[in-house]
């Protein structure tokens, strides 16, 4: 997978992992099933997202790191001003797709 960004953008290792898992739809489907099976009471699921992170290799204290630097990162480079959407280009194998995110 390749993410274009900002030079100056923080590494995001774990927010790479998750929208990669995302985008070729991995985590959706997972996430369909464990609430299944929480409300069927097929299995005992407390927390189905924690799962699936855990299952597609995101470290959740790791992700929320990232989550506060690209926080800081936006707060610094704009100050009071509304930033303007970040765009990514995310390609997976033979597929891509650009991503904003306002």
């Amino acid at each position: 997978m390749d993410v274009t960004r900002d030079a100056n953008y923080p590494k995001t290792p774990q927010l790479d992992k998750l929208l990669v898992a995302e985008t070729v739809d991995t985590y959706n489907k997972i996430m369909i099933f464990l609430d299944w099976a929480r409300e069927e009471k097929v299995m005992r699921i407390v927390d189905p997202k924690a799962m699936v992170l855990e299952y597609v290799g995101v470290d959740i204290d790791a992700l929320e790191a990232e989550q506060a630097a690209i926080l800081r990162y936006i707060q610094g480079a704009h100050g009071d001003k509304t930033p303007p959407p970040v765009t990514m280009e995310v390609t997976a194998g033979e597929d891509k797709e650009v991503i904003e995110i306002e």
